[in-house]
């Protein structure tokens, strides 16, 4: 097992395919995360306590998983205050048509859930040099496949 890094990260994206949340954590353990699937989703009052202000403003950054063909509202509030807040996000888009406005809140926009998860392993620190290394080695690693 890795060693843990100490970065906090909110995993935002839809219940629809719920396994995916398990899988980032499984292949990516060495980070700490915040899983809303875990919370209260009974209210609004809880969704925005839980997921919103304890949930992404309590974390280092934000991977942020949209699946193909789905469209999910309460993931874009997320990413939209993530973005607020200035939490740098890691986007993975898997639907063909990319909307520019989210693509622009992403430091790190990624098309699947293998190239987002390839990066969390890369990933040691979110100093600008060592992220800059993750985010390098993941495009290496991937011309190799």
């Amino acid at each position: 097992m890795k060693e843990k890094t100490g970065i906090t990260i909110y995993l935002a994206g839809p219940f629809t395919e719920p396994s995916w949340r398990d899988r980032v954590k499984k292949e990516a353990p060495q980070h700490t995360y915040r899983d809303p699937k875990d919370n209260e989703q009974a209210a609004s009052v809880t969704i925005t306590r839980d997921d919103l202000i304890k949930g992404v403003e309590g974390s280092d950054m934000m991977f942020a998983y949209i699946p193909d063909k789905t469209k999910d509202e309460g993931t874009d509030i997320e990413i939209g205050v993530g973005f607020g807040n200035r939490i740098p996000i890691t986007l993975v888009n898997e639907n063909q048509f990319q909307h520019p406005l989210l693509s622009g809140t992403a430091k790190r926009h990624f098309t699947t859930l293998e190239a987002g998860i390839l990066y969390l392993n890369n990933l040691t620190s979110l100093e600008q040099a060592e992220e800059f290394k993750a985010a390098y080695k993941t495009i290496d690693d991937l011309l190799k496949r």
